[in-house]
């Protein structure tokens, strides 16, 4: 949880969920109940996301919008819509955290980042 904290404290606008994700550290019963930790951080998770999202301009969600269409288009012809908009969904949300530079909040990718550090 701190490193994920770290790369928040770095960044203006998200003290309220950097005090949460420090709160969730200090938690003992979060360490031993997973479910409620990975619920907790999806929901903080999609804060920040809104946080960024509200910062973004358009000028760049129009960017993201083309570049998804363009990396897309060899795919529309061989999934199903709600697949695409399933893919959509996700490559926006990821691009929107690279642009903003902010951490995924999931237990997956904090074990993955614990991994690298390693």
């Amino acid at each position: 949880m701190k490193f994920l904290a770290q790369d928040l404290r770095k960044l203006d606008g998200y003290v309220e969920i950097l005090s949460e994700l420090e709160l969730l550290a200090k938690n003992d019963e979060c360490h031993t109940d997973f479910e409620q930790l990975s619920q907790r951080l999806t929901l903080l998770e999609e804060k920040m996301m809104n946080v960024a999202y509200s910062r973004q301009s358009e000028a760049e969600r129009l960017q993201i919008r083309n570049e998804l269409t363009i990396r897309l288009d060899p795919y529309r012809n061989k999934m199903t819509r709600d697949q695409l908009s399933s893919l959509e969904d996700q490559y926006f949300e990821q691009r929107l955290l690279d642009i903003a530079g902010l951490p995924r909040l999931s237990l997956f990718y904090a074990r993955n980042e614990l991994e690298t550090a390693a």
